[in-house]
């Protein structure tokens, strides 16, 4: 049982940081033209969102912090189960501010639109990585 949950711990981790490098990490110019094309975003739409995706910088560093501590937790000899929910609370919690924050930083910049194509473009998103889980 111990390792199913730090199994889908891990997983959420990675779904995390999938999420995160989705906007902010990997090739972002790469991204970013992706996004351009796809949303037909103007030459200033880029950029604003290029300039606010610094915005997520710190939960990024939040989250992988938490992800240090919960590995640290679910390798230590004994875990403390508390200790490891308490962890996972706080990942989910980071987790659903940063969802929050880029669909904030999405819908600052772009048209309405526009905006519903993102939200059809991230459910999709959203639903073939939690299928993978």
């Amino acid at each position: 049982m111990k390792t199913r949950n730090s199994l889908l711990a891990t997983l959420m981790v990675l779904a995390l940081v999938g999420v995160v490098s989705a906007y902010a990490g990997g090739d972002k110019a790469e991204k970013l033209a992706k996004l351009k094309t796809e949303l037909n975003l103007t030459d200033t739409q880029v950029t604003q969102l290029d300039q606010k995706f610094a915005q997520l910088d710190p939960i990024v560093e939040r989250a992988k912090k938490i992800k240090s501590e919960l590995n640290a937790l679910e390798t230590a000899t004994p875990q403390d189960a508390k200790a490891i929910d308490a962890k996972r609370a706080e990942m989910a919690e980071v987790k659903k501010e940063y969802k929050a924050k880029v669909a904030s930083i999405f819908r600052s910049v772009l048209n309405n639109e526009q905006y519903a194509k993102w939200e059809a473009m991230n459910a999709e998103y959203e639903k073939s990585h939690s299928a993978k889980k």
